[in-house]
């Protein structure tokens, strides 16, 4: 049996759920195209018809809902729409593209456990919240050209991520803006596959030391950014394989070795120091990279971030020492006077000064207050040693 009909509508809200109207051995088509309107509800729910069409163009659009929903051939277009609501399309299996095109979304928009035989595009769109795809299947690619979050943000939210995805077809993430206010922002990748390549791009170079790229249990067969900034971001990998951006870290440190060495020959020893104390900040980042576990992780954050790096400064940024040393100074006072209130601040700078920089250890001192003087008097050694080959270092290259 074959029913045709042709409805002709005027109404705020949509829903369509065929168990309800039809059954299943009657052949649906649905087109509905709207333009130009605004439309409190699109809910469909439990479909399964031949052929369904929405064509929706400058049309603010609440809320739209689909759930197990499954055409032979679905049509989704909206261009220059605006969604007010969540989006959820959920348990659901698209067979033809869909475009969400310099559309606007206030709240989130999310694909849960649905299956994606054809391409995805949401170019030029604003999100004044999150996307999110989890536990979805994707055989064509998804385009996310030139997208926009520009809502109200916390630093901890993720503006894009993906869920226990596979992506069999190229993924293009390129963003243009995002909130200034953010000091940071996330884009993360966890427990997925990519077949092909993932494509990311932000269009503002500036952003890059903001991002925070998450890549948790992720199988990236390619990962492709054409932007050297890519360095300045704060990965947060995990169990990954991630070649490419080792590869582009690998890179840039050559290229710096390289500069470095020119420098070196013309002689001009504070910026080969500069570029050296770079090299060291990006072969961290690569050690970083490559260990997998905690423990390790805290042993670079210890040893190879704090002591090497802010401490001492790679050994070419003098300041920094002298700034590690009145730090030491300030910091044992205070302990000395929290642990013996007999003496003033000034007489405890003044022990302070005399243990880091002399090894005066107060034979009167016992117990904790001992204690904390001979682990004084042991950083004082380091200390020491390592200023004065620092300053060497500095005049010899006069």
């Amino acid at each position: 049996m074959k029913d045709s009909k042709k409805i002709y509508l005027r109404c705020s809200n949509i829903y369509w759920n065929r168990a309800e109207h039809l059954g299943k051995e009657t052949e649906v088509n649905i087109a509905i195209s709207i333009k130009d309107s605004v439309l409190d509800s699109l809910i469909i729910d439990n479909d399964e018809t031949n052929h369904f069409s929405l064509q929706f163009e400058n049309t603010t659009i609440n809320n739209l809902f689909l759930k197990g929903f499954f055409s032979e051939k679905s049509e989704f277009n909206f261009r220059r729409c605006e969604f007010s609501e969540k989006i959820n399309f959920t348990y659901s299996n698209f067979t033809n593209p869909i475009y969400f095109v310099e559309s606007k979304f206030h709240r989130p928009v999310s694909f849960v456990a649905s299956t994606f035989t054809n391409s995805i595009y949401f170019n030029l769109s604003t999100f004044l919240s999150t996307l999110e795809f989890k536990d979805c299947k994707f055989k064509d690619k998804v385009s996310l050209q030139d997208i926009n979050f520009a809502g109200d943000y916390n630093s901890s939210d993720t503006l894009f991520s993906s869920q226990n995805c596979q992506f069999e077809d190229e993924v293009d993430l390129s963003i243009g803006k995002v909130d200034n206010s953010l000091q940071e922002f996330r884009v993360s990748f966890n427990e997925s596959i990519f077949d092909r390549r993932l494509k990311f791009h932000l269009l503002d170079d500036s952003q890059y030391d903001r991002l925070v790229l998450g890549l948790r249990m992720v199988d990236i067969n390619s990962f492709v950014c054409e932007d050297k900034d890519i360095t300045k971001v704060k990965l947060e990998v995990e169990y990954t394989y991630h070649k490419e951006v080792k590869d582009a870290l690998e890179e840039v440190i050559q290229e710096k070795r390289i500069w470095r060495s020119i420098l070196d020959n013309l002689h001009w020893g504070d910026e080969a120091d500069q570029v050296y104390a770079d090299i060291m900040d990006k072969q961290l980042d690569l050690k970083y990279f490559e260990q997998n576990t905690w423990w390790g992780k805290v042993r670079l954050q210890i040893w190879d971030y704090f002591i090497y790096k802010i401490c001492f400064g790679w050994g070419v940024r003098i300041f920094n020492p002298i700034i590690a040393g009145v730090a030491s100074v300030i910091v044992f006072a205070l302990l000395y006077s929290t642990l013996n209130q007999n003496y003033d601040i000034p007489h405890n700078l003044e022990v302070s000064v005399r243990n880091l920089f002399f090894g005066d250890l107060d034979s009167n001192a016992s117990g904790l207050i001992r204690l904390v003087s001979t682990i004084q008097g042991v950083w004082g050694i380091a200390y020491v040693t390592t200023l004065i080959a620092i300053i060497s270092r500095k005049f010899m290259r006069l």
